[in-house]
């Protein structure tokens, strides 16, 4: 039987009520659709028709797509045409053009009882990733099934975009070979014998057995190592680092003057070789070791050697490192914070313990994440804990996020996930969990974030994308990178350069002006492709980030002081109160008056200002505009407001105006110093009392900007 999908609305058309009918005829399957839904989805080309050759009806798929997710409503085979490849055509399609728009996975409810079904919808990949009671009339209860797609790097190899949205190329540096460092033998001692600094050498080699990087000792160490000890044979220091790769120094004319010239950068009192000790020799050539053997850096405790950091890394591209920098950075400011949810669930992130490892071991291995990675990578013993966190929901453990660096100085980070998304909170711990560490390393800096994530993690994954997080080459890590910056035309060049170090991306040379957020701004990546990118997703690729270029509008708006910390985040003080669920919502609301609606526009900045009279009296923070709309009093509930701060109960603070106007912000930024109302006035900010939203000019954007940060 030849088998025709017909997905275009002019193609669609004459068969939509014949969809109907198979429809209602099928209501204990397919569940009831009123009929409207048939003709407004075959419009939007969401409604495609099997048929055969001589244009017989044969079946329909209804589906919706909302990015990065999928969500087929309905599917429907005529009963003589099953088994006959039917439904597989028309899935078969949906995997291969959601796929090549960018998307990451396909859902599908199909109730449990029906075991025909189900087999189908295994056969076809999609497996269980919750269930739900069905209607209370039939008692049913409805499997949700999930196919993830091989959505690769979201641009082509020709570097042609892709729907979805945009990459930065990522690929090309998310998977490079883990550095190899030579190590002191001070720190075999504080290992062996507890010295005082064995945390931190502990810590160093917990770090290289999870796989970040890779520990040698020199020819030199294990020389020096045989000639003091008793009996080599039995000698600890000699078992251990006979574990280790030795690296031979090279004898040539070209060593012989390295060692020479780092000399006078380590020892530049003493004349090499007459006035250093047997020691200072000794620390010399491990030195040299790394630089000759082309290793990635020298760990050591020695103080003239780290003295030396800088120079030795400017003149032969070597890092020097001490034990300690390779401890992970504590980059959260509150480590135990409750998010309190509409449901009256309450979300608890909380550092990790030896009780979590348990319960946090079933989750891994029933996402099949193999056992040694488990205790090498994921959890290791005696980890950090500032760098890792555990989500419970009423005491029982839903997700877990772990990050370490791979160097200290090059700001790259692996952060490995996991969610148990049968739980009906997943998508809020996810976002929960996502946002704490996305928004404290752009605290700390700015970082290039890899994430890993095991199989059957789709939630977890549609969310990352959602935050800016892109597929690599590979199907279980995603990258990113965390700015944390406000790039304006006097810091575009710095940014610049900070950008290429930290991604190998390359911004132009010099600034555009503003023309609109859909703007394109063309890229130079790490995989030697020339992209151009919509400036509204090269912030969210880069968020928090935001460009202030010139001739950007802007609007200041006012917020209370008993609201402003939970929509912006900004107190330098730590609550001990739970947060709202909207501090882990990527997209926040404004709710105001409805005559401020005009002053919303998409693209444009706004800047808070803290009022009242308890209030700072300063912008404190800024963001980016991503939508604004009328919200009418019939149309308010929980729901709509869980973005914002104000409930029902309190809209009438905000005035008398049953209906809102609703303005939707993301990519917060604080500001380092909040800008006073006294040096606001100073620009001729004169509107009124800062008490409702007004705009301001590129001027004084630019200057508020500049006292801030």
């Amino acid at each position: 039987m030849s088998i025709r999908i017909l997905t275009s609305d002019r193609d669609v058309a004459p068969y939509v009520e014949s969809a109907r009918l198979a429809s209602d005829q099928h209501k204990a399957a397919l569940g009831f659709l009123p009929a409207t839904v048939f003709t407004d989805y075959a419009h939007r080309g969401k409604l495609w028709i099997a048929a055969e050759a001589s244009g017989k009806y044969l079946g329909h798929l209804l589906f919706d797509r909302r990015f990065p997710k999928v969500t087929i409503i309905q599917m429907y085979c005529e009963e003589a045409a099953r088994r006959r490849g039917v439904a597989t055509a028309l899935l078969s399609l949906l995997k291969e053009s959601s796929t090549h728009d960018g998307f990451l996975a396909i859902k599908a409810s199909v109730a449990e009882d029906l075991s025909q079904s189900n087999e189908f919808w295994e056969s076809q990949g999609f497996y269980i990733q919750a269930s739900r009671p069905g209607g209370a009339t039939t008692g049913r209860r409805i499997l949700i099934r999930i196919h993830e797609l091989d959505a690769p790097q979201l641009f082509a190899r020709s570097g042609l975009a892709i729907y979805g949205g945009d990459s930065l190329g990522l690929s090309a540096i998310a998977s490079a070979a883990p550095p190899m460092y030579l190590i002191d033998l001070n720190i075999i001692f504080d290992l062996i014998k507890r010295r005082p600094q064995h945390s931190a050498a502990s810590k160093l080699f917990r770090a290289a057995h999870s796989g970040e990087f890779r520990l040698a000792i020199s020819e030199e160490m294990r020389v020096e190592l045989a000639r003091e000890a008793t009996n080599p044979a039995t000698d600890p220091m000699l078992c251990l680092i006979d574990s280790l790769p030795t690296v031979h120094i090279p004898k040539s004319d070209e060593v012989a003057r390295v060692l020479e010239r780092a000399s006078r950068l380590i020892f530049p009192e003493k004349r090499y070789p007459d006035n250093l000790s047997k020691n200072d020799l000794s620390d010399l050539r491990h030195v040299v070791t790394a630089i000759t053997c082309g290793l990635s850096g020298f760990i050591t405790r020695d103080a003239r050697i780290l003295r030396a950091a800088a120079t030795l890394s400017v003149s032969y591209g070597i890092e020097v490192f001490s034990p300690t920098d390779f401890e992970a950075a504590d980059i959260l400011e509150e480590p135990n914070v409750s998010v309190d949810m509409d449901s009256a669930a309450r979300i608890e992130l909380s550092p990790y313990a030896d009780t979590h490892y348990e319960s946090l071991r079933a989750l891994l291995l029933m996402h099949a994440v193999p056992p040694d990675d488990i205790v090498s990578s994921w959890m290791p013993r005696g980890g950090d804990e500032a760098s890792r966190i555990v989500a419970t929901v009423e005491c029982q453990v839903v997700a877990y996020i772990a990050w370490s660096r791979v160097e200290p100085r090059a700001k790259f980070v692996t952060v490995r996930a996991v969610l148990d998304e049968r739980s009906p909170h997943a998508e809020k711990v996810a976002n929960s969990l996502l946002a704490r560490v996305r928004e404290g390393h752009a605290r700390a800096g700015g970082f290039r974030l890899q994430l890993i994530t095991p199989e059957r993690q789709s939630v977890l994954r549609q969310c990352a994308s959602l935050d800016g997080f892109r597929a690599t080459d590979r199907r279980d890590h995603f990258a990113k990178i965390a700015a944390g910056k406000v790039v304006t035309e006097k810091s575009w060049s710095g940014f610049r350069e900070e950008l290429l170090s930290l991604s190998g991306v390359t911004l132009p040379s010099d600034p555009p002006s503003w023309e609109a957020h859909s703007q394109q701004v063309v890229l130079a990546c790490p995989d030697s492709q020339r992209r151009y990118v919509r400036l509204d997703a090269l912030e969210l690729l880069l968020s928090p980030a935001l460009f202030a270029l010139k001739g950007r509008p802007a609007v200041i708006i006012p917020v209370r002081p008993q609201y402003a910390d939970l929509l912006l985040g900004h107190s330098r003080q730590q609550s001990l109160a739970p947060r709202m669920e909207l501090e882990a919502s990527r997209e926040r609301m404004y709710l105001s008056d409805p005559r401020c609606l005009a002053l919303y526009r998409k693209g444009d900045l706004a800047l808070f200002y803290e009022s009242g009279i308890k209030g700072e009296k300063a912008i404190v923070a800024l963001a980016r505009i991503v939508d604004s709309y009328i919200i009418g009093a019939d149309e308010v509930s929980g729901q709509v407001l869980v973005r914002s701060v104000l409930r029902s109960n309190t809209l009438g603070q905000i005035g008398l105006a049953k209906s809102k106007a609703a303005c939707i912000f993301d990519n917060v930024i604080c500001l380092d110093k909040p800008v006073r109302l006294a040096e606001l006035r100073g620009m001729g900010i004169r509107h009124a009392r800062l008490v409702t939203t007004s705009k301001i000019t590129n001027e004084q954007l630019e200057t508020i900007l500049a006292k801030g940060f």
